[in-house]
């Protein structure tokens, strides 16, 4: 896996495993946090819901005592005002005083007056009957509204103010039974007045409107008909709310409230909006989402930086150790100007790279060397053993030579020399001389057999001679066949070929050398021929610049790309020039024309770049404006080379 995949890897399951246990720890924590909150908030709910009910309770209460204390009610109850009753108690009255009841009685609790209204259409009289209240001259009031249904109440008779709920048919009832009494006796009750209000309804919107509780329902607890979790409740009452869930939205709060006039337990119930836990789970989810793109940000600037800082540069040195690997030395260099241990990495590598590549060309120098060696040793081993032969040939011809009879022929030339006037007389009669012409005949048979064998021996030389040329051809031949090829750049080569240039014959100070390089790739081709070539290319320029003395001497040399695939180097100089007679020839073998010139120079460059399958070619508008050489080189190997000229 590549490093940046596994960086990725790393970091994405880091922060994700963040992510996870952070969802956790607010799920688990923040999100009861707020269930504590939303509860105690609930509870406070509840209570505003009670001092609600209180605060109507004792608004009821007060309105009643002030019925109580009306002079008018205590002379309607002690019969002394009877028109109280058409004048000041109109169904209207209800409406205006905001209650649902109106109910008076007399010292014995007999009803004198009484009005229910309907607290669901406001309709006077209400369409329904209440046990606890009988019409007018039907009935008594029930005794928990007069009396109380506690022992001790009991004992305070009529006098004892009631403040509670009652229970009725329609649902539970808020009561208030205040005493009315007055006159010079001001202990003295003639009756009661009592004042109702239901506690559903309008009340429950008020509750609503009061305490945003919604759904108030008040009910009295019957434990044979109730779930067994009510009658626990109650039971276990101990003054604090009970609180349900009932969805997402929604909380149910229960609480055991004292109905004071009914002995049975009044319990209520209001449903609450879940805002804290809503507010607490958006701001949960906020968090988690703000958490999770702080995380994906966080991710990606590791993830940028990491590839800035590590992952590219470790990148750059992969690729390059593989270029490395499939010998592609001189492509790699690259320099992360840093100063951190990345940095120091890439100065080591680069250095390494330097010290291979300079390594790798000595091998090939050494190689190139090392094979020329070995066919030189072998030619000259062969070379040896021919001229052995030679050299055997070259003793028997001088012991040839050596035994040719000279001196018999001078003997014979001074005799002849010496019998000059008579040596017809002396070859005829002299018995030395009659055996002239057998001795002849015998120096000549000698002198025919020592010319034979000289000629064979000449041509047995002649032959050993013509192999050592072939010999010598034939390594020559693989020579110029032999191509090494490396990827060189141009521009080193052509400042190396100055330097040696100048080495054989150093550079005056009225030369001017102009360099114009574009910013070429590197090319692959024989180092050492491309050197050949443009070493005899300058030194050709320089020769032609000396025999033009007259002219200012200028040397350019540029490298510009041809195409895609081909470069190219021009070589000028402001020398003496070539006509276009010689321009036909100046690639030939052997043409020249400079004093002690062997037109060999430039007919060796052509077929060397023939070889690399590169093109030498030769521009000049004539004598005297000097010449350009161009040289048209493939920026990779040529399989086939160009025929050379």
């Amino acid at each position: 896996m590549p490093i940046r995949s596994k960086i990725l890897v790393i970091l994405s399951v880091v922060i994700g495993l963040y992510a996870l246990g952070d969802f956790f720890i607010q799920r688990k924590l923040v999100t009861g946090l707020f269930s504590d909150l939303e509860a105690a908030q609930a509870e406070k709910t509840t209570v505003r819901v009670k001092d609600s009910i209180d605060q109507q309770l004792q608004l009821l209460g007060a309105r009643a005592n002030d019925w109580a204390k009306n002079a008018g009610v205590f002379a309607y109850l002690n019969g002394t005002q009877p028109e109280f009753s058409a004048d000041r108690l109109s169904p209207n009255l209800l409406e205006a005083q905001g209650i649902d009841l109106l109910y008076f009685c007399d010292a014995e609790g007999k009803v004198v007056w009484g009005l229910v209204r309907d607290p669901r259409t406001g309709q006077l009289p209400a369409p329904f009957d209440l046990a606890a209240f009988p019409d007018a001259g039907q009935g008594s009031l029930s005794d928990l509204l007069l009396t109380g249904w506690r022992t001790e109440d009991r004992a305070r008779g009529i006098l004892l103010p009631i403040d509670g709920f009652l229970n009725t048919e329609q649902g539970p009832l808020l009561v208030s039974s205040k005493p009315v009494s007055g006159g010079l006796n001001r202990h003295m009750v003639v009756g009661k007045v009592v004042l109702g209000r239901f506690l559903s309804y309008a009340f429950a919107d008020e509750i609503r409107d009061r305490t945003e509780a919604r759904g108030f329902r008040a009910w009295f607890h019957d434990p044979a008909n109730a779930q067994p979790e009510f009658n626990e409740f109650v039971a276990t009452d101990s003054g604090e709310p009970r609180i349900q869930t009932i969805d997402d939205r929604w909380l149910k709060i229960y609480h055991v409230v004292d109905a004071r006039v009914d002995p049975a337990p009044l319990i209520i119930s209001a449903s609450v909006e879940r805002h804290i836990t809503r507010s607490g789970a958006l701001a949960t989810r906020y968090a988690l989402v703000s958490m999770l793109a702080a995380s994906l940000f966080l991710l990606l600037a590791l993830l940028a930086i990491l590839q800035k800082t590590v992952v590219a540069p470790l990148t750059i040195l992969t690729r390059s150790a593989l270029k490395v690997g499939r010998g592609e030395i001189q492509q790699v260099s690259f320099d992360l100007h840093r100063k951190d241990e990345i940095g120091v990495l890439a100065r080591e590598f680069n250095h390494m790279l330097g010290q291979l590549a300079l390594s790798r060309a000595a091998q090939v120098d050494s190689a190139r060397q090392a094979g020329q060696s070995e066919i030189a040793s072998g030619i000259l081993h062969n070379v040896g053993n021919v001229l052995n032969s030679v050299n055997v040939s070259s003793g028997i011809l001088a012991q040839r030579a050596s035994e040719i009879a000279a001196g018999d022929l001078e003997s014979l030339n001074e005799i002849i020399a010496s019998h000059a006037d008579d040596l017809p007389h002396f070859l005829t009669c002299d018995p030395r001389g009659k055996q002239f012409a057998p001795f002849l005949e015998a120096l000549a048979g000698e002198i025919k057999a020592s010319r034979h064998a000289i000629t064979e021996e000449v041509a047995a030389m002649t032959e050993g001679i013509e192999r050592i040329r072939r010999m010598v051809n034939s390594q020559q031949e693989f020579v110029r066949r032999t191509v090494v090829v490396e990827e060189v750049s141009l521009d080193e080569q052509v400042h190396k070929a100055l330097k040696l240039s100048e080495r054989v014959q150093p550079f005056d100070s009225e030369l001017e050398i102009a360099l114009d390089f574009q910013d070429l790739p590197r090319v692959a081709v024989d180092r050492h021929r491309l050197l050949e070539i443009l070493i005899n290319l300058i030194q050709n320029s320089r020769q032609a610049m000396e025999s033009a003395s007259d002219t200012p001497r200028r040397l350019s040399i540029s490298l510009k790309a041809c195409s895609e695939r081909r470069v190219k180097i021009e070589v000028s100089d402001t020398g003496c020039g070539i006509d276009a007679e010689g321009l036909r020839h100046v690639f030939d073998h052997g043409y020249t024309t400079k004093r002690g010139g062997n037109g060999f120079g430039l007919h060796s460059s052509a077929n060397a770049a023939g070889e690399m399958g590169a093109q030498l070619t030769a521009l000049s508008d004539g004598t005297g404006c000097g010449a350009t050489f161009v040289l048209e080189l493939p920026t990779q190997p040529h399989s086939e080379p160009v025929e050379p000229a």
